[in-house]
């Protein structure tokens, strides 16, 4: 049985990101705040894969969420960067500190990872990351 992820992303990077990792995953999508609270009650996910630009660059709300009013098992978070936001060698550590004290355990630059290594590549490292740090 596949492990169950939930993506809350835009829906461009859904687009560009579901079908990788669908290969290994049961993936559910959000593309709203209420959308991925109701996903998170009705599918239950062993992980959360938050984008950055998620809620308008909010993704802090479902994450706060998470902390204060979830009543599920708690699950891995993984912030990823897939959308070309701004963001320097000492800003991506600033990001990934900040969004760890909400629970984040792992900061993906999907962006960066397309620019060095090409779509194909930087997808496959995407799912080794997911996979990688999934409850076995």
């Amino acid at each position: 049985m596949a492990h169950r992820v939930l993506l809350a992303a835009p829906h461009d990077v859904i687009l560009d990101v579901q079908p990788a990792l669908a290969k290994c995953l049961e993936l559910s999508a959000a593309e709203t705040l209420d959308e991925a609270i109701t996903r998170l009650h009705a599918d239950k996910p062993e992980m959360l894969l938050v984008c950055y630009a998620f809620d308008n660059v909010r993704p802090f709300r479902l994450l706060q969420y998470l902390q204060l009013e979830w009543q599920g098992p708690k699950m891995p978070i993984m912030l990823i960067r897939a959308v070309p936001v701004s963001t320097g060698k000492a800003e991506e550590a600033e990001i990934f500190e900040a969004y760890s004290s909400l629970g984040v355990l792992h900061f993906f630059n999907l962006w960066n990872q397309i620019a060095q290594h090409g779509r194909e590549v930087a997808l496959r490292r995407l799912q080794h990351a997911v996979q990688s740090i999934l409850p076995t």
